[in-house]
């Protein structure tokens, strides 16, 4: 995965956001996953439409955060929800289309 990946929730994950915080549960292994509140608004924006870079660029602006460390954090959580099977990516080409994982 890299900031020009597009990523997309899994279509087996299952999500609700309480108190701020997503809860994501994968049925099949049933592994739960409950991130903050920074995590939860990266949750909500993943539409597979969105790179990362503009994942990350959104929560900089909402968040008032750094934007490099922003990126650094998006690519690690996203990179943890991936290896759980909880996300799936595609890569943009140059020419903007893409090679997709994403069902």
């Amino acid at each position: 995965m890299n900031s020009s990946s597009v990523v997309a929730r899994s279509p087996h994950a299952v999500s609700r956001v309480v108190d701020g915080e997503a809860v994501i549960v994968e049925p099949k292994t049933g592994l739960v996953n409950v991130t903050n509140p920074v995590g939860s608004r990266i949750w909500e924006l993943l539409d597979g439409k969105r790179s990362v870079s503009e994942l990350a660029r959104i929560v900089s602006e909402e968040y008032d955060a750094d934007s490099k460390t922003v990126l650094k954090d998006a690519l690690e959580f996203l990179g943890d929800l991936e290896s759980k099977g909880l996300v799936q990516t595609a890569e943009m080409t140059t020419d903007g289309t893409d090679h997709t994982d994403i069902e």
